[in-house]
């Protein structure tokens, strides 16, 4: 669900989210702003010195001192774009004049580490196509005395048209959009989808304006035309433009597109063609952009190992009399391939446990991916399943049927409320140890848990153990006494035979 007029409120298309923050504000831009009541279940609003900052949204917060994963959960459309943009700016609000760093995550994925700053926001960006009905942003602690927080957080849906040439199975991780021959920020409403373009760094090329107000036409990825009016040329038709812009991710594969128009109307003796290349890779392309109508190029580009930085270079061809002109970029890295996340039957397992424990029910996101909740074990398989649950003093009154989460091998379940084991949970075939210690539980454990030799705490329950019943002999020995009896008169019988004809013998010899 696309808005012609962009950032109005909707359930699927727009949100921006002032975390922290009262909402139902207008911004200078006039992007209206939500509360994030209802998409975050805990931490603390803060708010920032009005006199380090006094920007509206920027000047709130929420911070999350405890647990070590803490999650918005968004609204979406099942494998629709969006894009995710999350705002962060410290501002000193602790006193501590400590900028916490911290990993940003989206659903089950790691996206960017996030380096706060004390007097500067910082922004980070995504495009991700949704899995399910909702996407989730966590931040994750990896600092223990680092408290993770966040400032704003925006979702945005994308044309389906957009981004074409992004894998189903990848996001895209924003390094650089850019906007040439400006000194001026672009974004909403010049951008409908949200979209910032920053003004490019200085360079050694001249600034160039449009003679036209807007494009006649434009591409699927549609950058605005406040970007696309202005421009950058090399100052001689055989010079080349050189730009090279530095990457946070080495070793991953990057995503450019580079937008192009002429800016004005060429007479039949000008013309300007150039060849495009990224750090020597020759795109096989020979452009002469076309007035008024956007051209694009885009592509993946593959980094030798090592590289830190890219350089475009955009190079006269022969036949060119007119220098090289480029009006915007963007640059993303290339996520790693997307994750499944955590089997869906545990994860719906996890949540009727959750549901009847008020200490568990403030967690949320994936609790597998990318790092496993902390009273949770998970495997390496694809999808991810839950091998044991950590839950003692957890004020667990009652335990829905988990019987689906099979991989499951240690449930540690001591000092709860608990009055019964269901049934289900003996059950459960890769169970190896149980640890139910006090617990008001009565009832027996059946003999299979014995059997299987599964390790067994009921210290402080009334649970008693079934023994498993031994197996009977009596058949056994009943037989072999019989048969030793046979054998034994078979024996006497035998003897008795020897006697008799000994005597017959002796008889024999005496008539003789």
């Amino acid at each position: 669900m696309i808005f012609n007029q962009a950032y109005s409120q909707s359930e699927y298309g727009y949100l921006n989210v002032d975390c922290g923050g009262d909402g139902g504000s207008i911004d200078d831009n006039n992007i209206r702003w939500s509360a994030d009541y209802g998409f975050a279940k805990q931490g603390y609003k803060k708010t920032i010195d009005k006199s380090i900052n006094d920007n509206y949204p920027m000047k709130t917060l929420r911070e999350f001192p405890y647990m070590n994963k803490n999650c918005y959960i968004l609204p979406a459309f099942i494998q629709q774009k969006y894009l995710l943009r999350a705002g962060f700016f410290y501002g000193n609000y602790d006193g501590l004049s400590r900028p916490p760093i911290f990993d940003l995550q989206f659903d089950a994925n790691s996206w960017t580490t996030v380096f706060t700053s004390n007097d500067q926001p910082v922004f980070y960006e995504a495009v991700i196509i949704a899995k399910w009905h909702n996407i989730s942003v966590c931040l994750q602690r990896t600092r223990q005395d680092d408290v993770p927080f966040i400032s704003t957080l925006q979702i945005m849906q994308l044309l389906p048209g957009m981004y074409t040439n992004m894998k189903n199975d990848h996001a895209l991780f924003k390094e650089y959009r850019l906007n040439f021959g400006s000194n001026q920020t672009v974004s909403y409403p010049d951008d409908k989808y949200g979209r910032i373009w920053e003004p490019a760094p200085k360079n050694n090329y001249k600034d160039i304006t449009a003679d036209f107000q807007t494009l006649l036409s434009t591409v699927n990825d549609d950058p605005p035309n406040a970007a696309m009016r202005t421009a950058i040329q090399s100052e001689s038709p055989s010079d080349p433009i050189l730009l090279s812009f530095n990457l946070t991710e080495f070793a991953r594969p990057l995503y450019i597109a580079l937008y192009f128009t002429e800016v004005s109307k060429l007479n039949p003796r000008q013309n300007r063609t150039f060849d495009i290349y990224i750090s020597g890779q020759d795109f096989n392309l020979q452009l002469s952009p076309v007035y008024q109508k956007c051209n694009e190029v885009h592509g993946y580009v593959v980094p030798t190992p090592g590289m830190s930085k890219i350089i475009l270079s955009l190079v006269p061809s022969e036949n060119s009399n007119m220098p090289p002109i480029l009006n915007a970029m963007e640059l993303f890295t290339v996520s790693e391939t997307v994750s499944s996340g955590t089997a869906p039957q545990d994860v719906f397992g996890l949540g009727l446990i959750t549901h009847f424990s008020s200490r568990l029910s403030q967690w949320s996101g994936d609790p597998c991916l990318p790092v496993p909740f902390d009273w949770i074990a998970c495997n390496q398989d694809n999808p991810s399943r839950i091998t044991a649950l950590y839950l003692a003093n957890s004020d667990i009154l009652f335990i829905s049927n988990i019987s689906d989460m099979q991989a499951l091998q240690i449930i540690d379940l001591q000092n709860n409320s608990l009055l019964s084991v269901p049934s289900f949970i003996w059950d459960l075939p890769n169970l190896k140890s149980i640890n139910l210690a006090y617990n008001d539980i009565r009832g027996t454990v059946p003999e299979s848990i014995v059997e299987r030799e599964v390790s067994l705490n009921i210290t402080g329950t009334n649970l008693i153990v079934i023994e498993p019943k031994k197996k009977s002999h009596k058949g056994l020995i009943i037989g072999l006494s019989v048969a030793a009896g046979i054998a034994l008169i078979g024996i006497a019988a035998f003897v008795f035979i020897c006697i008799c004809r000994n005597g017959e013998r002796k008889f024999l010899r005496q008539r003789n």
